[in-house]
């Protein structure tokens, strides 16, 4: 993480993604979305790093590419 990384919540990850809740929450647990951070001791609140969704929207644009090719 770096200095001037973001945490986003779910809003943010809807907008940026266009993926449904129960969708990243299911690519989470198969290893294909970054987990979440939690953000509090009940563990309800949540969040993901801006640089690791940037890095998995690299990721997608890298494997669509790769399929093109």
């Amino acid at each position: 993480m770096s200095e001037l990384d973001q945490l986003l919540r779910w809003p943010e990850i809807h907008k940026i993604t266009g993926l449904a809740r129960n969708t990243v929450h299911s690519m989470v647990r198969k290893g294909q979305f970054p987990k979440p951070l939690k953000l509090s001791a009940n563990g309800r609140a949540s969040g993901w790093l801006l640089s690791e969704i940037q890095n998995w929207q690299q990721d997608r644009l890298a494997a669509r590419d790769i399929l093109k090719a």
